[in-house]
């Protein structure tokens, strides 16, 4: 730069070298920016197969403590009164594994 105002350096390459080490430096920059999002990006996907996992559990938990089986079923006789027989309709269903 104080070549410049000397006059051994002509401000035009004096300026152009300037404008290139601000490219540099924004392609810099860029690239570290670029990495730092990889970076978190890998670290959400190692999150989530975590959380994935957990979840995976809990359901197995779940399935293994709601499971029919582990359920005793009783036969109940009723013998039904003449003012309790109504049109009533009952149905059930269920899925069977």
């Amino acid at each position: 730069m104080l070549g410049a105002f000397l006059g051994r350096t002509r401000v035009g390459n004096l300026s152009s070298g300037v404008i290139g080490l601000r490219r540099a430096n924004r392609i810099f920059k860029e690239k570290k920016d670029v990495i730092f999002v990889r970076n978190q990006i890998e670290e959400l996907i190692k999150e989530i197969k975590e959380i994935e996992g957990e979840l995976n559990e809990k359901i197995e938990e779940i399935s293994e403590k709601f499971d029919i089986d582990n359920y005793e079923i009783e036969t109940l006789n009723l013998q039904p009164r003449k003012t309790d027989i109504s049109n009533v309709y009952v149905s059930l269903l269920w899925e069977s594994r």
